[in-house]
């Protein structure tokens, strides 16, 4: 086998280096949060109203009802949808935020209610 070239060598490593940082800077964070169907301001809505994880991350959402009607939880653009019970123990909602942008949290069946809003880095 030929005697490699030492400058090559190093612009091998440096490549392989710089991918390896590249693919660990990609991968998301495991994110538990929890949002809240409450009454904010005299009007059903969600507590806290804003929700912020990166791009990539691993969300573990915990979705609880107090109110004392059935709601509905709905992520636009994620394709997540789900009611919530008030009798029923709160439901985790996992998914992983592969789109960037602002998304509404919305009540799919009362429109009129106060939306939230994830946020995606």
């Amino acid at each position: 086998m030929a005697t490699d070239n030492p400058t090559r060598l190093r612009r091998t490593a440096a490549v392989v280096a710089i991918s390896l940082l590249a693919l660990v800077g990609c991968a998301g964070e495991s994110i538990d949060s929890t949002i809240t169907i409450a009454t904010v301001d005299g009007k059903p809505g969600f507590q806290p109203d804003e929700i912020t994880v990166h791009k990539n991350d691993e969300v573990d959402l915990t979705v609880t009802n107090v109110t004392d009607k059935t709601h509905g939880f709905r992520i636009e653009g994620y394709g997540i949808t789900r009611l919530s019970d008030p009798t029923a123990p709160p439901e985790q909602v996992k998914f992983s935020a592969s789109r960037g942008g602002t998304f509404r949290i919305m009540c799919q069946l009362h429109e009129k209610h106060q939306t939230g809003t994830l946020i995606v880095l």
